[in-house]
């Protein structure tokens, strides 16, 4: 049996882009027991890393600071866009310490393509995929469905009778085929066998299925 990888998109059902929690995160230093920023050297990084934006000897210490130097590199188009973070490795001092950003437009986040900021004791880069800030196309939040409706029109379309259970708040995914992002909701089926459990998007406006995956394939 092979496990498929599906750690980024559950982690963000637990982190990434959890609107309520990330609002309330606490501040990530880079400095324990005296190591500063996990006691990497950017020096150890290579100079061709394939999505990097900006290589600096500017040396970041927090989430505020790492906020700071990605508003100082990347301007957002709009004004109702911002940048907040989802993810760091501030448990993992054996890797890189990053504080992964996602960005929210009016307070959706756009859940599939992230920027990360990466400390080190000598340095910082920042590295993202910049295609998504091209993006004019945005799903209206007002035509959105009910989480319950738009599961019901899914399941009338598709026959599908699994019980799944509403697991994430929309979310916009963008499609880089045709540079627009779209609003998802987010579910689980889960019935205690590894081969069968499953996650699904549905596209919250129109009811039709967006995408999925098993947890696992034989």
């Amino acid at each position: 049996m092979k496990i498929l990888s599906i750690f980024l998109i559950i982690g963000l059902l637990i982190t990434g882009c959890a609107r309520n929690e990330t609002m309330n995160s606490p501040i990530v230093r880079g400095e324990h027991n005296g190591v500063i920023n996990h006691g990497h050297s950017i020096t150890e990084t290579a100079n061709n890393r394939p999505h990097e934006i900006r290589r600096s000897d500017e040396v970041i210490m927090d989430q505020n600071e790492a906020l700071k130097f990605l508003e100082d590199t990347i301007s957002l188009p709009d004004s109702d866009m911002r940048f907040m973070l989802g993810e760091t490795s501030d448990d993992d001092p054996s890797a890189y310490l990053w504080y992964r950003f996602y960005i929210y437009k009016n307070d959706i986040c756009i859940m599939n393509k992230g920027f990360d900021v990466i400390a080190f004791t000598d340095g910082t880069i920042c590295e993202g995929r910049r295609e998504v800030l091209s993006c004019r196309t945005f799903a209206d939040p007002g035509d959105m469905m009910s989480p319950d409706e738009a599961l019901k029109k899914y399941k009338q379309k598709s026959g599908d009778d699994r019980d799944f259970f509403y697991a994430f708040n929309q979310n916009y995914y963008y499609l880089s085929k045709s540079n627009e992002c779209v609003l998802t909701y987010m579910y689980r089926y889960d019935c205690g066998k590894v081969l069968e459990n499953y996650t699904l998007l549905i596209n919250a406006i129109t009811g039709e299925e967006f995408g999925g995956w098993p947890d696992a394939i034989d």
